[in-house]
């Protein structure tokens, strides 16, 4: 059975936290970067706005998240209600960036490609942790650059389980079929609207590694539409 949610004490944010800088804002809310009273230690605050109908996909994020332990995921720390329709989610802060980020620099730079150690150092930790999220009956559900992180140390932190999801069963099988991702990362099946698994995740983790090695998405379009059907129907373009 899927893990219970863990517990939310009522947020007293002045005694709990002082925050540093606002990170970004999501679908749900903004992103901060927060630093504990008692120890110092900077981490990401999620302040997650949820309405009635968002209550069972806030759940899912911070029973995924804290589901995982694993060197290459960003780890959950707590969860507090700040009042009743805001959620404070708190977890690790990876403080070197993300790929996205690497990627659209290597572009600026004149297509300046990765070298073949540093895919591999990258896309090998990534593989670790998605073995991990599906060993422990999970799907991902937005495997992306965006969501790939990293410490100043260079270690990789996949995050962001805002699309995921823990079944009672293995997901290696086809146990999903809600249509979620980001277009150009999710998988044909998924398109389709058919049953999927944990085969849309590793779908996910190639068009990185494509992107890695040519620093572009294999399938792009001026619209989602356009993106859909060229993952369903386009051959997978060959590497340069």
């Amino acid at each position: 059975m899927p893990a219970a949610l863990p517990p939310t004490p009522p947020l007293d944010s002045q005694k709990l936290f002082r925050t540093v800088q606002r990170l970004g804002r999501g679908s749900y809310g903004d992103v901060w970067l927060v630093e504990r009273c008692e120890d110092g230690r900077r981490l990401v605050a999620k302040y997650m706005e949820v309405k009635t109908d968002d209550h069972k996909y806030v759940r899912s994020e911070i029973v995924c998240m804290a589901c995982c332990d694993h060197f290459a995921i960003v780890k959950y720390d707590s969860n507090y209600f700040v009042n009743s329709h805001t959620v404070m989610v708190v977890m690790e802060y990876a403080d070197g960036g993300d790929l996205a980020k690497r990627i659209a620099d290597r572009v600026a730079d004149g297509r300046r490609p990765f070298t073949e150690h540093e895919i591999g150092f990258v896309f090998v930790q990534l593989c670790m942790a998605m073995g991990h999220v599906h060993r422990n009956k999970m799907l991902h559900r937005d495997v992306k650059p965006a969501n790939v992180f990293f410490t100043s140390t260079g270690l990789v932190k996949l995050g962001d389980f805002g699309f995921s999801q823990q079944y009672q069963d293995t997901v290696l099988g086809a146990v999903a079929t809600t249509q979620l991702g980001t277009p150009a990362y999710m998988a044909p099946e998924v398109w389709k609207g058919q049953r999927y698994g944990a085969k849309a995740d590793v779908w996910s983790l190639g068009v990185i590694l494509f992107e890695m090695m040519t620093l572009r998405a294999p399938f792009a379009g001026k619209s989602v539409k356009e993106i859909g059907s060229r993952v369903v129907n386009d051959p997978v373009p060959p590497l340069p």
